[in-house]
């Protein structure tokens, strides 16, 4: 008798609904939700919050360089520029370019597998930049320890992407300039260099 007692009950708890973490009122049920998930629910996102009369900082900008293998010595490229363009409007028809880097650079592109250089790092007006790109003035390569002049078929570079730049935030764009697509062999000219610059990834932080 006790253990049909105890089946029955237990048969009786099975048919009560669970209801953890529901409110219900007379005309709706309501789930408890995190803001976050709300805000990213509904389209929306969480403005950082800044002390009343404090003016938040400008958006930084930080450009890093990566390098995919290739089956080289080296592959040294000079930059002497960093260039943003700066939309003027919503659709970006119009817009300037902008400097981002302060000094030329020559880098080896085969250090750059697995790793990153920093190209520039700096504070820009909030606003839309569309493009990132790179002006190069000589290149060369190293093969069986033999240094070569790579004349250069494209000296500007570029990657189109969007950057959304608000106040208060970091944005850190990597660019990976793949030395083994951009190096081009022929019998009659011999090595030369077609740059073959991608984005990689974005990454968004509050300061």
């Amino acid at each position: 008798m006790q253990s049909k007692s105890i089946f029955d009950l237990a048969a009786l708890l099975c048919t009560i609904p669970l209801c953890a973490c529901v409110a219900e009122t007379p005309d709706k049920i309501e789930y408890f939700q995190p803001a976050e998930s709300i805000a990213i629910e509904h389209g929306s996102s969480i403005e950082p919050a800044f002390a009343p009369g404090v003016t938040p900082r400008a958006p930084e900008l930080r450009v890093l360089l990566t390098d995919a293998p290739a089956d080289v010595d080296a592959v040294f490229v000079s930059i002497d520029l960093v260039l943003a363009y700066a939309c003027a409007d919503e659709s970006c028809t119009t817009g300037s370019w902008v400097e981002l880097m302060d000094e030329a650079v020559t880098v080896d592109l085969l250090t750059l597998q697995g790793a990153t250089a920093e190209l520039a790092e700096l504070d820009l007006p909030a606003g839309t930049y569309e493009q990132v790109a790179l002006f190069l003035s000589e290149a060369s390569i190293v093969v069986r320890g033999e240094e070569y002049e790579l004349p250069i078929s494209n000296e500007m570079p570029s990657v189109l992407h969007r950057l959304d730049l608000e106040n208060g935030t970091r944005t850190e764009l990597t660019l990976d300039f793949d030395a083994e697509r951009s190096l081009l062999w022929s019998n009659d000219a011999g090595w030369s260099l077609r740059p073959a610059l991608e984005h990689v990834s974005t990454t968004v932080v509050e300061l």
